[in-house]
């Protein structure tokens, strides 16, 4: 699992959100409002997090699995919409308002991540494989 792009991208702000939102009946897009993209993005990771907490079993690693890659799918989607970046002034702007929301989802990724390891470590190694293709920004 790449810890560092989680940082990173949380800290630094410079992460993008997931297609699939709306915004005025289409999908989230660089001329998205800062409010929309960062909504949008915490839900992919509100979804990351609810299925890293929910795995009790090799069933539920699956699953989990399959929630983060097509998270993953959706913010690569929308790194390509966005030509693969935004600019560090507006992801400040993204980013501002949702700096604690966007913390403790990290948090809450980090201890499921590191409980599994110590749980489990063959499911750690399945999630950590989806884990690493989330798209960097």
């Amino acid at each position: 699992m790449r810890v560092g792009f989680m940082s990173t991208a949380i800290i630094a702000g410079l992460a993008v959100a997931s297609c699939g939102g709306e915004e005025s009946g289409g999908p989230v897009t660089a001329a998205s409002s800062p409010e929309k993209i960062a909504d949008t993005y915490v839900s992919e990771l509100e979804k990351v997090a609810g299925a890293l907490e929910g795995i009790e079993s090799a069933d539920d690693a699956e699953a989990a699995a399959k929630i983060i890659q097509e998270a993953s799918q959706s913010l690569e989607a929308i790194t390509e919409a966005l030509d693969g970046e935004i600019s560090g002034m507006k992801a400040m702007r993204i980013f501002a308002s949702r700096g604690n929301d966007l913390m403790a989802l990290q948090q809450r990724i980090a201890a499921s991540m590191t409980t599994l390891a110590q749980a489990d470590p063959e499911m750690m190694t399945r999630i950590s494989e989806e884990m690493e293709k989330l798209p960097s920004p």
